[in-house]
């Protein structure tokens, strides 16, 4: 099951996101990958396959995605860590955040979620 969720906020980890090193967590945009959102936000950034992993929890999910109005699910798709957007069919479960069971992937991204990700350069 692929559900997704979008959001256009970006944050930075240990900063406003913007300076540094480039690195950090940053939440993408609706409907992107980590990959494009990495490169977005800082040229030289790139998505950090590794650093997913560490993103990859609800705890996580849920102090970025103000606390993850309908909770939280285990699913697998490329698209996740991920929030559902809220006008979702409800069979996608909108508003919940998506812990991924499966491979993670920077090059995932679908119309209906918003990922969690990790950028490093």
């Amino acid at each position: 099951v692929v559900r997704t969720t979008t959001r256009a906020a970006v944050s930075g980890e240990g900063g406003g996101g913007g300076g540094g090193g480039g690195g950090g967590t940053i939440v993408g945009m609706r409907g992107e990958s980590c990959a494009r959102a990495c490169s977005r936000v800082r040229p030289s950034s790139r998505c950090d396959v590794a650093g997913l992993s560490a993103l990859n929890s609800c705890e996580v999910l849920r102090g970025h995605f103000a606390g993850c109005a309908n909770g939280c699910e285990d699913s697998i798709g490329t698209d996740q860590p991920a929030l559902v957007a809220l006008d979702a069919p409800s069979e996608s479960l909108p508003g919940a955040c998506l812990v991924n069971s499966g491979e993670l992937s920077c090059e995932g991204a679908h119309p209906l979620t918003t990922r969690i990700c990790a950028c490093e350069g």
